[in-house]
């Protein structure tokens, strides 16, 4: 077994925090994008790792629920510099975008900004035409053989004709279930390194720190005396922890928080999510404007800064916790099955929400319907950037509005 060692000294957290941080600034395109960015950066240009050591965290970040880029920032961070090395890395690469969706949700706070519907409207059109690609790019990886297609159907299927407001987290437990029962025969894989930066011991807290805050914070927040944020906390833990196969999954879980509990208005839930696609870096800083605009108090800088920590902090937890146990965990046939069948219920889930309620609540007429499958060429061709896109679908709402 080759095993890497991470020198620790050999990358000062200043050159790990500002390197991150240049990258959050100008990686837009989403998560494949950003794992390209951090290739050409940290093993073409700065060799501060090799191509073996880079894949093989892909690989990890790939197989793990969470925000695949960004534990992959963190894996990186950590590998160079130990668990505050995955701290800048995080900090750095998360930012720009966190801060940039907090001041938009503060400029929203103060201008109401939501009595411009035609702006709104066309924000909705330009999630509609992302998740959709999103759902294309997924299906194919994600649901690669009949039993998965099997699954994602089913799932997608449930979820439109019973509605519940944990049918999202039932879904992925009963295809968590599926797999666990119905083992699928995967190939086993000597040729993997294991990646020793940390303790074991501190790789074994942090899972146990992840379980405990999973377990206690639901049963904490139902206490009548506790305040609404805590509530709002583990809502965003428990979605943190149960994304599987990339950002924009996350976005049927917070609405399905957020929205019914009246946090958050639909139109501003979504006007949020739009107004995101069209920065750079991941996807999570999302998290920044729902605690800024979300009705509970602490809201404003506060509650986005709450929040954030809340939708990172798992993934955060399970790179550090499975980093030194990559080899035995990639390995595990029982995981390796569960996961399999998890991944491919999300491509349901994301394929339910895309139907109801992004497409249900975005287009109204055959104009709108023209604008949002327009748009989801554009972004499908990879020849005009998500951002741009974005601005087009404002600008030809806008637009069509008035003639």
């Amino acid at each position: 077994m080759n095993k890497s060692r991470a020198k620790h000294g050999s990358r000062s957290l200043k050159d790990i925090f500002f390197t991150f941080l240049l990258v959050g600034f100008t990686a837009f395109g989403g998560p494949a994008a950003h794992i390209g960015y951090f290739r050409e950066i940290f093993v073409s240009q700065r060799q501060w790792l090799t191509d073996r050591n880079f894949s093989e965290l892909l690989g990890l970040c790939q197989f793990l629920p969470g925000p695949g880029s960004t534990q992959l920032a963190v894996a990186i961070g950590t590998l160079c510099r130990g668990p505050f090395g995955g701290i800048a890395a995080l900090v750095g690469f998360s930012l720009p975008a966190s801060l940039l969706m907090i001041g938009f949700g503060l400029g929203f706070l103060k201008y109401d900004i939501i009595g411009d519907f035609n702006w709104i409207q066309g924000l909705k059109i330009a999630v509609a035409a992302v998740v959709l690609r999103a759902v294309v790019q997924m299906a194919p990886g994600l649901c690669p053989d009949f039993r998965a297609r099997t699954i994602a159907f089913m799932v997608f299927l449930s979820l439109l004709l019973i509605s519940v407001s944990s049918g999202n987290i039932i879904a992925i437990a009963v295809a968590a279930v599926i797999g666990l029962v119905w083992r699928r025969p995967l190939p086993y894989s000597e040729d993997v390194s294991s990646f020793v930066v940390m303790s074991r011991s501190f790789a074994i807290g942090n899972l146990f720190f992840l379980a405990v805050l999973f377990v206690l914070l639901p049963i904490v927040a139902l206490v009548p005396t506790v305040p609404t944020i805590v509530g709002v906390f583990d809502s965003l833990f428990r979605s943190g922890s149960l994304v599987f196969g990339g950002g924009h999954v996350v976005l049927p879980l917070l609405e399905s928080e957020f929205v019914p509990t009246k946090w958050l208005d639909q139109d501003a839930f979504f006007a949020g999510y739009g107004i995101m696609q069209a920065l750079p870096g991941p996807m999570f800083a999302f998290a920044g404007y729902l605690g800024t605009v979300m009705a509970p108090v602490p809201n404003g800088v506060i509650g986005g800064v709450i929040c954030l920590i809340g939708l990172f902090l798992p993934g955060l937890l399970l790179i550090w916790g499975l980093l030194p146990f990559w080899n035995q965990f990639k390995n595990n046939q029982m995981v390796s099955s569960m996961f399999a069948d998890v991944n491919a219920a999300v491509v349901g889930i994301l394929a339910a929400a895309l139907y109801h309620p992004i497409w249900s609540n975005a287009i109204h007429d055959w104009i709108d319907g023209v604008l949002a499958l327009s748009a989801f060429f554009a972004i499908q061709s990879q020849m005009i950037p998500t951002w741009v896109v974005v601005i087009g679908c404002v600008a030809g709402s806008t637009v069509l509005s008035q003639m």
